[in-house]
């Protein structure tokens, strides 16, 4: 049986989590094309799904409302934030930014052919738009959300952990991002894609905020 396309970082368990829920919640003929493992600790969401109307942060459970989404042809934009140790996909609108997660590079590499579609509906028939606050032009979008940086630790199955610059340093004072990213880490080593030793670096560099 076809089902959405599911990114490698994202267990068949959670997937299939996911799957259950955004059945629940999909409106009448809305089909769900894509699961990637972008998640949020506040508010809460297991997954980030890719519908032909819309992208959404999937929340834990059918009775939890979707608190974070973005329609089809709302998009104007994606751009990354580096905050401790990970970087977090953020979707620009034409009204606000949403945050909807934790990002790893192989779930930013799954998304890009969906964002791009979003980035290409939206700016269907419109002038294209100048980059705003490090915000995306629909038109750059193949390349809007590729870190142009190195990463400065590398773990296991590719997964890069990269420290925070000094320019960064205030945004890192958010209690829910060292959450986020704790959670994430632990998420991480429990699935052996992170040894040990990796593991506890990249705590120590979150707690610690470098």
């Amino acid at each position: 049986m076809n089902g959405p396309a599911r990114s490698k970082m994202l267990s068949n368990s959670k997937a299939d989590r996911c799957v259950a829920v955004m059945a629940a919640l999909m409106a009448p003929g809305e089909q769900l094309l894509a699961l990637a493992d972008v998640t949020s600790v506040t508010p809460q969401s297991i997954g980030l799904a890719v519908t032909d109307r819309r992208l959404v942060a999937v929340p834990k459970t059918p009775k939890h409302p979707i608190e974070l989404q973005a329609h089809r042809g709302q998009l104007r934009g994606v751009r990354l934030d580096k905050r401790l140790v990970f970087t977090y996909l953020i979707g620009i609108t034409d009204t606000d930014e949403i945050e909807f997660g934790i990002a790893l590079q192989e779930d930013r590499n799954f998304l890009q052919p969906f964002l791009d579609q979003f980035l290409a509906a939206s700016s269907a028939g419109q002038a294209p738009r100048e980059p705003i606050d490090g915000r995306v032009n629909p038109e750059l979008a193949r390349d809007s959300y590729r870190d142009p940086r190195e990463p400065t630790a590398q773990a296991s199955s590719g997964i890069s952990l990269v420290k925070n610059s000094p320019q960064q340093a205030s945004a890192t004072d958010d209690k829910s991002t060292i959450a986020d990213e704790l959670v994430k880490l632990a998420d991480l080593h429990q699935r052996g894609l992170l040894t040990d030793e990796e593991f506890q670096t990249a705590k120590a560099a979150v707690i610690n905020g470098r």
